[in-house]
C-alpha cells in the first residue's frame, strides 16, 4: 500500500492536540478489520546487563519518551459526524493507558510469537504496547538478557523512526538506571507535525497550482474519472506474479503465525565485508539484496519460457525526511515513508545471471529514480484525486491477488548508538519489520544495520508454500555470503 496517510492539523480542542485523520481514518478502518496485522510495525530488541532488569526502568523510559514524542501519546478519536483524528493526550492520562505486560515466552524464541504479540493493538487507545519476553542468563558472559517486543500502528510510526525510538528507549533506560535523569523530570514536547507530503512539497509552486485547480475549477470529478480508468488499465495489463501462476495458492497457514519470518544478522565483519565488496563493484548495498532477492525469485520459479521476456517490478519505501523543508527535529519520530514501485529487473536463469552487473543496474535505477522525486508528483495527484480505500481497491483485492509484486524492499540504513561509556543496558540485537498478513507481495525485505551488525528479515506471507519460502531465504542469505567470498566477481549459480 502506498501514500495512505494524509492527516492534516486542525485546530486545537479541549486543550488537546488534535490532527484530522483524513485519508489515514480509510487505513485505519483496513487495519481494523480482516486484515488485523497488515499496516503495524515490530520492534523487538534485545538488551544484556550485568543485573536483572528492572520493569520500573521500563515504564519510566516509556513516560520519559512519551513526554517528549507526541505520536507515543496519540489515540483515536471520533467525532460525532464521523470523523476521525489524532488526539494527543496528556502525559498523566497516558501514563494510565500503558500497556506493559510479560510473557513466559524466552528471548530467543521471540520470532516464534512475533505474529501473535504484535499483529493487533490492544483496546487501550494508544497506537503502541510492549511486551515483555522472560529473561535469560548466559552463563558464558553472566549477563542477563531481555527481549522487549513493541508494537506500534504503522501509521504512527515507521522503521527508520522505530530503530530511532530503540535508540532513545535505551538511553532514558541508562540515565534512569545511573541516576541522572527521573521520570518526574519536566520535558519539552516536540510538536505534532502535519503530513509529511505537504512538508516536502511546501514551497513547490506546482504543487499549489494543482490544488488550486483541483479546488477552485471543478476538474476533480472528472480527473479522478480519469485517473482511475487509466489505473484500472495499467494494473489489469500488468503481468501475473510468476509464482502465482506457476504455482497454486494453497494456503499452508499457521493459527499463530500466518506470516513467516526468516532473519539473518551478519556478524561486523561480514557486514564490513559485503560492504567493501559492493563499494569495489560500484554497487550499493541495497543494490546488491534487491539483485539477490531477485535471482532467488527466478531460481524458486525455475526456468520457465513463458516468462523469459518478463521484467519483475521492485518496490522500495524511502524516506520522506531528507526532502522536508524545513527537516523536522532530527529526534522526531513519526511516519515518513514513500513507496516507489518504478524499479523493473528481467527476469533471468541461473546460467545467464551475472550478479555484480545486476546488483549495479539496479543500484542505478534507485539512484535515478530518488534523484527525480517521480513519486513525489505521483503523490500529489494520487492523494488529491483518490481516497485510500479507492487506491487500495485497485490494487489488493483477491481477484488481483496473482498480480502482486514479487518482493518489496525496505532499507532502514545505518544506525551506531550504544558504543559511549560503559552502560547497565547494553544493545544486543535489534529487529524492526512490518507485518506483511495479508498483503498481495510474495516477499518483503526489511534491512538495517545497527552498531555494524546488519540484520536481514525476509516475510512471506501465508500463500507462499513453506518449503518455498524457506528455500528462498536460504538462497538470498548464502548469496550475501558469496560477496566476501575470495572471489567476488562471481557469475549467480556458479
Amino acid at each position: 500500500m502506498r501514500y495512505l496517510t494524509g492527516d492534516v492539523l486542525s485546530p486545537n480542542s479541549a486543550g488537546s492536540n488534535r490532527r484530522r485523520l483524513g485519508h489515514l481514518e480509510e487505513l485505519l478502518d483496513i487495519t481494523s478489520n480482516e486484515k488485523s496485522g497488515t499496516t503495524n510495525i515490530c520492534a523487538s530488541i534485545s538488551i544484556t546487563s550485568k543485573q536483572s532488569l528492572m520493569h520500573q526502568l521500563v515504564y519510566d523510559a516509556l513516560v520519559l519518551l512519551s513526554k517528549r514524542q507526541p505520536m507515543l501519546r496519540a489515540v483515536i478519536a471520533t467525532m460525532a459526524n464521523g470523523d476521525r483524528y489524532f488526539e494527543i493526550k496528556e502525559i498523566n492520562e497516558v501514563m494510565k493507558m500503558f500497556d506493559i505486560t510479560t510473557s513466559d515466552v524466552k528471548g530467543s524464541d521471540w520470532q516464534s510469537v512475533w505474529f501473535e504479540y504484535t499483529a493487533k493493538p490492544r483496546g487501550n487507545g494508544l497506537l503502541w504496547r510492549v511486551v515483555i519476553l522472560q529473561k535469560e542468563f548466559m552463563q558464558d558472559t553472566k549477563d542477563y538478557v531481555n527481549t522487549l517486543m513493541f508494537n506500534f500502528n504503522h501509521a504512527c510510526i515507521d522503521g527508520v523512526s522505530s530503530v530511532k525510538f530503540c535508540e532513545q528507549f535505551l538511553n532514558y533506560m541508562n540515565e534512569l538506571a545511573i541516576g541522572t535523569s527521573s521520570a518526574d523530570e519536566q520535558i519539552c514536547s516536540l510538536d505534532l507535525l502535519p503530513y509529511y507530503h505537504e512538508i516536502v512539497t511546501r514551497g513547490r509552486i506546482w504543487h499549489s497550482l494543482f490544488n488550486f485547480v483541483l479546488a477552485y475549477c471543478g476538474l476533480r470529478p472528472i480527473m479522478k474519472f480519469c485517473t482511475v480508468k487509466m489505473l484500472n488499465r495499467l494494473v489489469q495489463k500488468m503481468p501475473n506474479n510468476p509464482y502465482h501462476a506457476k504455482f497454486s495458492r494453497k494456503l499452508e497457514v499457521s493459527t499463530v503465525v500466518p506470516c513467516r519470518l526468516s532473519v539473518k544478522v551478519f556478524t561486523e565483519k561480514e557486514t564490513k565485508d559485503i560492504i567493501q565488496a559492493c563499494k569495489s563493484n560500484v554497487c550499493t548495498v541495497t543494490g546488491a539484496i534487491a539483485a539477490a532477492a531477485h535471482l532467488a525469485f527466478c531460481e524458486v520459479i525455475g526456468p520457465d519460457q513463458s516468462n523469459s521476456a518478463m521484467e519483475l517490478g521492485t518496490p522500495f519505501a524511502i524516506d520522506a525526511q531528507r526532502f522536508c523543508d524545513p527537516k523536522p527535529h532530527k529526534e522526531y519520530l513519526g511516519y515518513f515513508v514513500y513507496t516507489c514501485e518504478n524499479i523493473y529487473t528481467e527476469y533471468l536463469t541461473v546460467d545467464t545471471a551475472d550478479f555484480w552487473k545486476l546488483a549495479q543496474e539496479t543500484t542505478q535505477q534507485i539512484k535515478d529514480f530518488v534523484k527525480k522525486e517521480a513519486y513525489v508528483s505521483e503523490a500529489t495527484v494520487v492523494t488529491g484525486l483518490l481516497e485510500p480505500r479507492e487506491l487500495l481497491d485497485l490494487w489488493v483485492s483477491d481477484d488481483l491477488f496473482v498480480k502482486g509484486g514479487c518482493n518489496v524492499i525496505s532499507s532502514l540504513g545505518r544506525f551506531n548508538f550504544g558504543n559511549h561509556q560503559p552502560e547497565t543496558y547494553i544493545l544486543d540485537e535489534c529487529f524492526i519489520n512490518s507485518l506483511g498478513h495479508g498483503l498481495v507481495y510474495t516477499f518483503c525485505h526489511f534491512i538495517h544495520t545497527v552498531n555494524g551488525k546488519m540484520t536481514w528479515q525476509i516475510t512471506s506471507t501465508d500463500a507462499v508454500h513453506t518449503k518455498h519460502a524457506e528455500k528462498f531465504a536460504d538462497l538470498c542469505f548464502s548469496m550475501l555470503r558469496l560477496l566476501i567470498s575470495p572471489v567476488n566477481n562471481f557469475h549467480y549459480g556458479k
